[in-house]
């Protein structure tokens, strides 16, 4: 065997090798031409073998980083699942012990037929849709960020003066008890689910407080009291805020109860009931007002929100005679406050809106800065009836100018058109039901477009001869009765059988 002279032992024993790649590289480079061919098929095998080791190595290396960043990803979903669950069941807690409060304070004087309205009570019936998708769908299921909006009283029947002050004198209470505990050892605070009651604030609007390019829906709240709770949770100082309004405003025009099938319940002492019968143009229920409870999961189920919002009257209200700018200008701003306010459903998991009634023609621009204002996108763009598109922005800097407030003409600022805005249909997908078969609709299908076949032969009995046999044969005939007309019967009492079994003459 061939021996390998090494003159300078320093040099050979110099490299470092302190991984599978310094190894390598070390045999590949001193793999002498002097050994022989055994010497080096051993020295390649042992290449080879690392090589193949280290690959293994990386792979392994691969596979614990992948399983790390999975079991990661996990704890998190997890973490996020359970303070999901938690701010539920706070929320649970919260309105329960409060609205149980109120009626003590209120009843038997009156009757809080309200509760808790809006996003939480959809959120409860998206839970389970969320927990099978592991949550992947930002704001999908989960409450944390959202107040409570509790009304008091729905149905108004009462001498609202006498209750909004006592309504006012309730709040006043709750608010000298938060200062109180917040200075004495000797006034227990308000703890609720592990947070504190620290502020209870009047969020009443006035007539000072409203402009007239305000949206219709806010100034119907005018006068009406309303009152913010804010908590401070104990452990991570987060703040949670019930929003809580006397009750319900008596004009509906341009304030929806619901603004969405997915919003239209309530939670109360009752239970969770709909409040499609408390819609806002009218008290009458119109077709396209009704949504059953099933419409509602499978809107949940589909994340597609169905609106609720009369559009066409509230364009309408735009168009009556002698309405002056100023006047008109509250309608349009309801449209922009809807956009921006309730649309913000598309950005918790719904991906659809469709209504049916007609919709306003809207998109979103995802792509282009706005033309006019410079705004980046995403942003709505609002469809006018002359098919001029403006950006939200520029739709409401229209409306907020006030140089012409005495006369009555708003106009697209492309072409001068009146302004208006584009509907169009966008109808929710019908319900699909089952379709039930039986043997009769089998053979008529297998009969369908079927035809008999062409037959040769002579005609022996004209047309009417055989129309009148085809009479005679098919004529029904009556048998025998006697004088009590009754059938006649046999020795054995029993009716006579007419050919195989019948008790009549119609073979048919």
């Amino acid at each position: 065997m061939d021996t390998v002279q090494i003159t300078d032992k320093s040099s050979y024993f110099s490299p470092k090798l302190n991984t599978i790649d310094d190894a390598i590289q070390f045999l590949e480079s001193h793999n002498s031409k002097k050994y022989n061919s055994f010497k080096k098929y051993d020295i390649d095998r042992i290449i080879k073998l690392l090589k193949k080791t280290n690959q293994e190595i990386d792979t392994l290396n691969e596979n614990i980083e992948t399983t790390t960043t999975h079991m990661t990803h996990i704890k998190t979903q997890s973490d996020k699942a359970k303070k999901i669950g938690k701010a539920h069941t706070d929320r649970i807690e919260i309105f329960t012990k409060l609205f149980r409060n109120f009626k003590k304070l209120f009843e038997p004087e009156y009757y809080l037929d309200g509760g808790v309205n809006g996003s939480w009570i959809r959120q409860l019936f998206e839970l389970p849709y969320a927990l099978a998708n592991n949550f992947n769908e930002i704001g999908f299921g989960n409450p944390l960020g959202h107040d409570l909006d509790l009304v008091l009283i729905n149905n108004i029947q009462i001498d609202m003066n006498s209750y909004n002050t006592k309504f006012i004198k309730v709040m006043k209470s709750f608010q000298e008890h938060v200062t109180l505990s917040a200075v004495s050892e000797l006034i227990n605070p308000i703890i609720i689910a592990n947070k504190i009651l620290i502020q209870v604030s009047d969020n009443t609007l006035i007539q000072e407080d409203i402009k007239e390019s305000d949206p219709v829906g806010k100034k119907v709240l005018v006068d009406i009291p309303h009152y913010i709770f804010k908590f401070k949770d104990l452990e991570d100082n987060s703040i949670f805020e019930v929003d809580i309004l006397a009750h319900k405003p008596q004009s509906r025009e341009g304030w929806t109860t619901a603004d969405f099938n997915v919003n239209q319940y309530i939670l109360n002492e009752t239970g969770i009931t709909s409040l499609y019968n408390e819609e806002y143009w009218s008290s009458s229920i119109n077709k396209e007002d009704f949504f059953d409870f099933f419409d509602f999961l499978d809107s949940i189920k589909k994340r597609e929100a169905i609106c609720k919002i009369d559009f066409n009257t509230l364009l309408d209200n735009t168009k009556r005679w002698g309405l002056l700018r100023k006047e008109k200008v509250g309608y349009f701003m309801q449209i922009a406050f809807l956009l921006t306010n309730r649309f913000k459903i598309l950005n918790v998991g719904y991906s659809n809106i469709t209504s049916k009634r007609n919709m306003i023609d809207y998109t979103i621009n995802k792509t282009e800065d706005c033309v006019i204002t410079g705004c980046q996108p995403p942003y709505y763009e609002i469809t006018l009836k002359c098919l001029h598109k403006l950006s939200l922005m520029c739709f409401i800097g229209i409306l907020e100018e006030s140089k012409f407030d005495s006369s009555e003409a708003i106009r697209c600022p492309i072409c001068r058109s009146d302004f208006d805005i584009n509907l169009i249909e966008k109808k929710p997908e019908e319900q699909k039901y089952f379709e039930l078969k039986n043997m009769n609709d089998i053979i008529k299908k297998q009969l369908e477009n079927c035809y008999l076949e062409e037959k040769e032969e002579s005609k022996i009995q004209s047309d009417d001869s055989e129309e009148y046999i085809k009479s005679l044969i098919n004529k029904k005939t009556e048998p025998p009765r006697n004088i009590n007309n009754q059938l006649p019967r046999n020795v054995d009492n029993q009716l006579p059988r007419i050919g195989r079994g019948r008790t009549n003459w119609d073979t048919s």
